[in-house]
């Protein structure tokens, strides 16, 4: 038994579960929501309960790992964990990809309202 790795594994475990727990769940403004943001907020939901789920498999293949002991199966299941850290990054990056084409198309309505207290002839209104 590895105890280093039970305890790695258990951290990782633990934070896995208090992320899901503490992320917001859409937008909190209290705006109504347009279809382009409801959209983003329902994809950047279900990508980042992805990130928690693969954060909590790296948990439990750590524990894993750590019950078995030193072994071959020790080493396969720590061999794996890179793999799954590959996925959270690619996830990562369509996370920042999809943020930057959201955050694109929203900037004209951003404009438009932040330029909508603005009178030509009077300024500030």
């Amino acid at each position: 038994m590895d105890v280093s790795s039970l305890i790695l594994g258990a951290l990782v475990l633990l934070a896995a579960i208090l992320l899901q727990w503490r992320t917001p769940q859409g937008d909190t403004g209290g705006e109504p929501l347009s279809e382009l943001d409801t959209r983003y907020y329902r994809i950047r939901t279900r990508r980042r309960r992805m990130v928690h789920l693969l954060l909590g498999i790296i948990g439990s293949l750590s524990i894993a790992a750590g019950v078995l002991g030193q072994g071959r199966a020790f080493f396969l299941i720590w061999a794996a964990v890179p793999l799954v850290v590959f996925l959270i990054v690619i996830l990562a990056m369509l996370d920042a990809y999809q943020t930057h084409r959201y955050l694109v198309k929203k900037l004209p309505e951003i404009q438009a309202a932040s330029f909508s207290d603005i009178d030509p002839e009077k300024g500030l209104r």
